[in-house]
């Protein structure tokens, strides 16, 4: 899973991140990213965590599902479609 996991995520291009997304949602991820809203980033053998600043502290977690399919969870209240800001701030670092 370490090899796939690694695989997956070498293959995020800016372009890939941007397609996950909306476009309101991936330029405030830019901002939260280029901002230094990500606090705490662990990358683990199968997984990448990480915490976010928006207008309260969000958990983020990055897991390869199948072989070139990245799958992320935010806990924040987004519910809008594509990936959320603190998931594309996550992807772009």
């Amino acid at each position: 899973m370490t090899e796939s996991f690694q695989a997956g995520l070498s293959s995020l291009t800016e372009a890939v991140i941007r397609a996950r997304s909306s476009e309101t949602s991936y330029e405030r991820g830019r901002g939260y990213y280029t901002g230094g809203a990500i606090k705490h980033r662990i990358r683990h053998p199968t997984c990448l965590e990480a915490h976010v600043e928006g207008s309260q502290t969000y958990g983020v977690s990055v897991w390869v599902a199948a072989p070139g399919e990245i799958k992320a969870h935010c806990n924040c209240p987004y519910d809008w479609g594509g990936d959320c800001k603190h998931i594309v701030a996550t992807l772009l670092a």
